[in-house]
């Protein structure tokens, strides 16, 4: 089977990762009050934009899930 790219992948993962974030934040009490605005706004400042990749826009990035 070949790998899978795009905006097909990305997001399964980037919805992923937002559960990650919730269960973290709200069912681990670590911030209860967590909102939809606070994961976007968390992975906006987590994106790295690396010397060697290309992006379509200023506002795309790379977020590490590690």
């Amino acid at each position: 089977m070949a790998g899978q790219r795009g905006t097909c992948t990305a997001a399964a993962h980037a919805a992923g990762a937002a559960a990650m974030v919730l269960e973290w934040g709200i069912v681990r009490k670590n911030l209860p009050t967590l909102t939809g605005y606070d994961i976007n706004r968390m992975s906006m400042r987590a994106a790295r934009h690396g010397a060697a990749n290309t992006y379509p826009n200023i506002l795309c990035g790379m977020v590490s899930l590690t």
